[in-house]
């Protein structure tokens, strides 16, 4: 797959884009292409969900307890963060 960098956003800027979808829809898939065919920065997701099967802790995601998930919010080192059946999600 190839994708060609039309962004329209001033060089330097920094954004941040979430990819959202079902299990098994292909998010990882078009996250990994994007990091490596327009050179974007994969940041790992902070959740506090069990880890599935074959997940790396800091590189798929970094799994934390309800505490530690608090204590960033507190800390301010997240900076979007939302609930989905019933465990939580940050950035």
């Amino acid at each position: 797959m190839r994708f060609q960098n039309n962004c329209s956003y001033k060089k330097g800027t920094k954004m941040i884009v979430t990819l959202s979808g079902i299990t098994g829809i292909g998010k990882s898939f078009f996250k990994n292409t994007i990091v490596k065919e327009l050179g974007f920065t994969n940041l790992v997701i902070v959740t506090t969900r069990k880890r599935r099967n074959g997940e790396i802790n800091g590189i798929d995601k970094e799994f934390v307890s309800d505490e530690e998930f608090e204590q960033l919010k507190k800390d301010k080192k997240i900076v979007v963060d939302f609930e989905f059946l019933g465990a939580k999600y940050a950035k």
